[in-house]
């Protein structure tokens, strides 16, 4: 899931000269300040307060409390847990413009657990997610195609993982250099394979160093 981190406060906060101004402006509404002050909340371990102050936020619009506030009823963080009162803030949240509300709303319906579980869905949503660019969203894509069901294409992963592995995502470049190893059939998509290990290993990843380690051990 992915959490929208403070984006005003920081900016502004000189310009606060008492606690005064600042109960005003809670009072008022703000719903910038009331944003920052949930993720300040959340970030000193009180989750009740953080969504005290979100739902506030939301009250005044904002579509960034909304998401944050989905993951906190997901989780059951702060509040009793409530999958339907996620999944609308996260709804609300995406019409809204806060983009990271499609990858937990897909993340949602992609969790076999939950009530409402649908593949189908959860794709549509990672794809939305996916044009923002989100690029853990091309890799849930990927794992998607990839996994024992019926969306299984393997063509429509390695083009997913590409996505991410393009711009430098390290879990893409090494589930693709896998991929493409297993079912390399010529010395050229082998290459291809190391290629991709090579650019994660680089990056550090562990795993893809062992599999580089174990590709020279068998030459």
């Amino acid at each position: 899931m992915k959490i929208i981190e403070p984006q005003h406060l920081c900016e502004e906060f000189e310009e606060i000269s008492d606690i005064a101004t600042l109960e005003k402006r809670v009072e008022e509404g703000d719903s910038e300040l009331l944003f920052d002050l949930g993720n300040i909340a959340l970030e000193e371990g009180l989750p009740e307060k953080a969504v005290e102050f979100w739902e506030k936020a939301a009250q005044a619009g904002s579509p960034e409390a909304k998401c944050n506030l989905g993951i906190l009823y997901e989780n059951g963080d702060g509040v009793a847990q409530d999958l339907d009162k996620a999944r609308e803030y996260y709804d609300e949240a995406a019409r809204g413009g806060a983009e990271a509300a499609y990858y937990n709303m897909a993340r949602l319906f992609d969790n076999p657990e939950y009530p409402d579980y649908d593949l189908y869905i959860a794709i549509l949503l990672y794809k939305k997610a996916a044009e923002t660019p989100d690029y853990d969203a091309c890799y849930q894509l990927a794992l998607l195609y990839e996994g024992e069901h019926e969306e299984k294409n393997l063509q429509k992963a390695a083009e997913w993982y590409k996505k991410g592995a393009d711009a430098g995502h390290i879990p893409s470049q090494y589930n693709l250099g896998a991929l493409l190893y297993h079912e390399a059939e010529t010395e050229e998509q082998i290459n291809e394979a190391v290629f991709w290990f090579e650019k994660a290993a680089a990056q550090g990843d562990e795993d893809a160093q062992d599999a580089l380690e174990q590709i020279h051990d068998e030459e």
